[in-house]
């Protein structure tokens, strides 16, 4: 469109971080709060959704589908899961298991 920007711009920024944020939700979506599950799942799905976007683009009036676009929605994805698996904690068996007998059950 006129006011598009190249690859380096604002708007593949915007797209990264849209779907970064699609990464992370789809990360605790997928392999729930302690990651335990294949990356793949969510990296796939939020891959599709990124192509999806793009090509109802073509059906938009004044909108076109970009390989750029959907490049950095895809960079973003992959982001979110890093960051949603690098940074929330696992939660051990052991932890939960020692949470639910500390509160108060085994106490006389």
């Amino acid at each position: 469109g006129p006011g598009e920007v190249g690859w380096g711009g604002f708007d593949k920024l915007a797209h990264a971080a849209v779907f970064g944020l699609l990464g992370i939700c789809l990360g605790f979506g997928f392999g729930g709060k302690d990651g335990a599950k294949s990356p793949w799942v969510p990296f796939g799905t939020g891959s599709l959704l990124a192509v999806l976007d793009e090509v109802h683009q073509l059906f938009v009036p004044g909108r076109k589908a970009s390989p750029w676009d959907t490049l950095a929605d895809i960079l973003g994805i992959a982001l979110g899961i890093w960051l949603q698996r690098k940074f929330v904690r696992p939660r051990s068996r052991t932890a939960k298991g020692r949470s639910r007998a500390s509160s108060g059950r085994d106490a006389s």
